[in-house]
């Protein structure tokens, strides 16, 4: 680990590729598509900020598939977790309004504003980027990774699956976080 006085905390090399403004969930390198979502399934991509701001948007990029025709339900949601376990207990912090023209096209960024204006995002503190989309068409995918992450459920988390979901929920109770195989490259700024 390196020490950078931007951000005041210990960073590695992949942290240098860090946005100016906002930051992504994952770094930004070496992105490739995401699995398929499925409907109903809340996808949670955990991270541990490296700046502290207010932030007001958030963001996804889609990948080869997109979204079917008009989903019931689809949005981003940003929550913080309750500590670095790997069962932490998440509070939506922000959320996009349910858009059904999310995710309608593929290789595009859908940017978002946070319904309740905004809240400040605190470096060293751990957070989950969660994306759903309810639909019976076509659900879409995500510039990220995919495939098996090692120990994606030791402590501290990387990923989970929240299963049947009808819109983002308030709070997310540690068990019913269940093992996932793809990370999100979400991205929140001011």
């Amino acid at each position: 680990m390196v020490f950078n006085p931007q951000y005041s905390v210990p960073f590695d090399g992949f942290d240098t590729q860090t946005p100016t403004v906002g930051e992504t969930v994952i770094p930004r390198v070496n992105c490739g598509n995401s699995n398929t979502l499925t409907s109903q399934t809340l996808g949670l991509t955990f991270w541990t900020a490296i700046k502290t701001e207010f932030v007001t948007q958030l963001s996804l990029v889609t990948s080869t598939t997109a979204a079917g025709a008009t989903p019931t339900y689809a949005a981003m949601g940003l929550y913080q977790c309750s500590d670095f376990s790997a069962t932490p207990n998440l509070t939506l912090l922000g959320q996009c309004a349910n858009d059904t023209t999310l995710f309608a096209g593929t290789f595009t960024e859908y940017l978002r504003s946070f319904t309740n204006g905004g809240f400040w995002k605190y470096q060293g503190q751990r957070y989950a980027f969660g994306v759903l989309v309810v639909t019976a068409a076509a659900t879409p995918n995500f510039f990220g990774y995919n495939g098996t992450l090692n120990r994606a459920g030791s402590a501290p988390r990387i990923i989970a699956n929240v299963f049947s979901q009808s819109s983002l929920p308030s709070s997310i109770a540690s068990g019913s976080l269940s093992g996932a195989s793809q990370m999100h490259c979400g991205f929140v700024s001011p």
